[in-house]
């Protein structure tokens, strides 16, 4: 039994992402209401003949089109760190665009910079990227300690040993 479990990979996996308080569905619910709301008292007050305020409510009801489109763009960004035989895979998702990074684990470093030391990256060679954008500071420090336990814990045990394969030329 421990030796099938010593053989099987393992495979473990973080997701960082925001603490959003509305899904972009949800957003557009909101927006709606504030919109159906706003509407009607802007045409109850052009009603009574104080037609300007509706330009502003227009105007208001389309800055807050914008702001909203915004926030549900970014509602989902987040980033996936994957360590699976030895590879580290990192996920960066940010509106509609998905950027993918491979490192080997083994090779790979995890430094903090910035001017208080609070931001993470995950650097191989000359390439990094920042990871844990999107968590607080102390989840972004307990993320750094598991993925560095991590990748120790997959350096210290015993890879397989793999036969080159050959092809009959």
């Amino acid at each position: 039994m421990g030796e099938a479990s010593a053989a099987r990979p393992t495979v473990q996996h973080w997701v960082l992402r925001k603490n959003c308080s509305f899904t972009p569905r949800q957003v557009l619910w909101f927006y709606l209401s504030l919109t159906f709301v706003a509407s009607a008292i802007a045409m109850v007050f052009a009603w009574l003949g104080l037609w300007v305020v509706l330009p502003f409510a227009i105007v208001e009801n389309l800055l807050l089109a914008a702001a909203l489109l915004y926030y549900a763009r970014h509602a989902l960004d987040r980033e996936c760190v994957w360590l699976h035989d030895g590879q580290l895979r990192v996920d960066v998702i940010r509106a509609n665009e998905v950027t993918q990074y491979r490192f080997s684990a083994s090779w790979a470093r995890l430094e903090w910079r910035g001017r208080r030391g609070d931001i993470l990256w995950l650097c191989h060679g000359h390439e990094a990227v920042r990871v844990g954008s999107h968590i607080t500071p102390r989840l972004r420090r307990r993320f750094a300690t598991e993925l560095r336990q991590a990748m120790r814990r997959q350096a210290a045990a015993p890879q397989p040993l793999r036969t080159p394969e050959l092809v009959a030329g």
